[in-house]
């Protein structure tokens, strides 16, 4: 109940804006997870094959449409695809929502881009924002699709649900409850060290609700060669999107993390590689 709001507002499960409200091109699909759960998803085109294609996490309440206004950002300011994975139990997806299955529900988003051919399967990002983050989180940490994505965008997303039950709840007596006694456990913090592709740390400083220390601890355990941390004084949780620098700092670390997808395999055969780590504040 803590956790999934996916009737937050009232009317989420029935009214789900389409990009047309925003003059971009889409299409709208149903697709089946691999536990035979149908979900919703909107893929807005770019006309053009080469272009980067954005999987986009959306976060705990609301639904897809919610979110197209910072798609919309995403399209323009990047010249980028952008899929949107309705998870199962919100907006017009099928099923209930759980751990396990907002994973499933990544997997088959990843599924369906990698069947088409009217994208570059070289030019693939993940971008998750809060909850989201956990699910892009996973999906990245992946030896069957980390490999084959050219980097992870994370904004104000948590270490793990025990870390952040202590924040929410504040009852002392959670410290003595075994981690493993949790349903919901999306343990990040432990997945960052299994990425090694670019990864870009987006956080607002002014978040009320992940601690932004959460986001510094996730860059610190990240062992990717390439990551960037960016903060955003003025940024709360839900509107970082929305503070000056934010779409300049994604167009600064897009090109630089396709280049280095690009030359991984003899980066990665070569000794006494640099890593790349950056902290930018705005």
């Amino acid at each position: 109940m803590l956790l999934y709001h996916p009737e937050s507002p009232p009317d989420s499960r029935i009214m789900v804006v389409t990009p047309d409200a925003f003059q971009m091109p889409y299409e709208n699909q149903f697709i089946h997870t691999k536990d035979g759960i149908r979900i919703n998803v909107v893929f807005i085109k770019q006309m053009q094959r080469a272009a980067l294609t954005i999987i986009f996490f959306h976060g705990n309440a609301g639904n897809i449409g919610h979110r197209l206004q910072n798609a919309l950002g995403l399209y323009s300011a990047l010249n980028a695809n952008v899929l949107m994975v309705e998870y199962r139990g919100y907006g017009k997806s099928e099923g209930g929502e759980s751990e396990a299955g907002l994973y499933q529900d990544a997997e088959a988003a990843m599924d369906f881009l990698l069947k088409r051919s009217d994208i570059d399967p070289s030019q693939i990002m993940l971008f998750g924002r809060s909850l989201g983050g956990a699910v892009a989180v996973y999906l990245a940490s992946s030896s069957t699709y980390g490999p084959r994505l050219a980097g992870l965008i994370l904004e104000n997303t948590f270490t793990s649900i025990y870390e952040m039950s202590h924040k929410i709840l504040r009852l002392q007596c959670l410290k003595y409850i075994p981690r493993w006694c949790f349903k919901n456990k999306f343990p990040s913090i432990e997945r960052m060290e299994a990425i090694k592709i670019p990864t870009l740390f987006l956080s607002g400083t002014m978040d009320e609700l992940v601690p932004p220390r959460m986001m510094k601890d996730l860059y610190n355990k990240s062992r990717s060669s390439l990551k960037r941390l960016e903060q955003f004084a003025n940024g709360t949780h839900n509107d970082t999107w929305m503070c000056p620098g934010y779409y300049e700092s994604l167009m600064r670390f897009v090109p630089e993390a396709l280049r280095s997808y690009h030359s991984r395999d003899s980066l990665n055969s070569s000794d006494g590689i640099d890593s790349m780590e950056s902290v930018t504040s705005i």
